[in-house]
């Protein structure tokens, strides 16, 4: 009667084993405590215009704390200004 060799894991592999439950089970927990987000949409504001008088447009920045603002090129009196509106 012959006795066949079982083979054994490598640690490598029985390490991967044990740390999958590990990470799902902290997964989980860290999932728990996730806050909702606070956003808000609201509906656009024209801020100034429509006119052909504006003339470019520099981009919009916003803070986490919700204030930000824009900036614009405008012709007033046939002169280019730079333009800036802030919200709070």
């Amino acid at each position: 009667m012959s006795v066949e060799a079982v083979p054994t894991p490598c640690p490598r592999a029985r390490r991967w084993r044990m740390s999958v439950p590990l990470l799902a089970l902290a997964a989980i927990g860290l999932a728990g405590h996730v806050q909702p987000a606070r956003a808000v949409i609201l509906p656009a504001v024209t801020i100034d215009g429509p006119s052909e008088e504006i003339v470019g447009f520099g981009g919009v920045a916003m803070a986490e704390d919700g204030t930000g603002g824009l900036v614009y090129l405008k012709s007033v009196d046939g002169v280019t200004h730079v333009l800036q509106d802030e919200q709070y």
